[in-house]
């Protein structure tokens, strides 16, 4: 887990390295923090897109379905 995390932020790099154990446990809150952040952004998107495609979907049928129904006034329906 601590090599993953290692991938995910500049730290992992030996540019900033924590000294203490309480630091380095910091560390890894802060990038799995992060990535929830990153995680959570992602699927926030696709639910948007998902949704918004269902809605264009479902005006798309509406519309179809309306156009084909029969006048009111048609003595066959």
């Amino acid at each position: 887990m601590a090599i993953a995390q290692l991938r995910h932020g500049p730290e992992g790099f030996g540019d900033i390295a924590p000294k203490t154990e309480a630091a380095r446990v910091a560390t890894m809150a802060q990038m799995m923090g992060d990535l929830v952040v990153v995680v959570g952004l992602v699927v926030r998107v696709m639910v948007g897109a998902v949704k918004v495609g269902r809605e264009q979907r479902s005006a798309e049928t509406d519309a179809r379905d309306a156009s084909a129904e029969p006048a009111s006034g048609d003595p066959t329906s």
